[in-house]
C-alpha cells in the first residue's frame, strides 16, 4: 500500500510557506528576489519589482519543510 502523506501536518511544519523554483531548480535568471538553500524563492520573499515575479512565471513549488536544500545543510 502507497504511503500516504499528511499534506497539512507538513503545511504546518513550513510555517505553510512554499519555494518556488524553476523546472530545471533554482530561479530565474534576473530574478532579484533573496533565495532559500534550494535556490529558489519563497513566497512570502517574491519581491513586487522583480522582473521575474511581475511576469508570474510558471515555478514548480515545495513546502519548506521539505526544501531539497536543506538536505545539504
Amino acid at each position: 500500500m502507497p504511503e500516504v502523506r499528511d499534506v497539512e501536518a507538513i503545511a504546518r511544519a513550513s510555517g505553510y510557506v512554499k519555494h518556488g523554483t524553476t523546472f530545471l531548480g533554482g530561479s530565474f535568471a534576473g530574478c532579484i528576489c533573496p533565495k532559500q538553500l534550494c535556490g529558489g524563492v519563497s513566497c512570502d520573499d517574491e519581491r513586487p519589482y522583480c522582473p521575474e515575479h511581475r511576469r508570474t512565471p510558471v515555478q514548480l513549488w515545495h513546502w519548506a519543510a521539505e526544501c531539497p536544500g536543506a538536505a545539504g545543510s
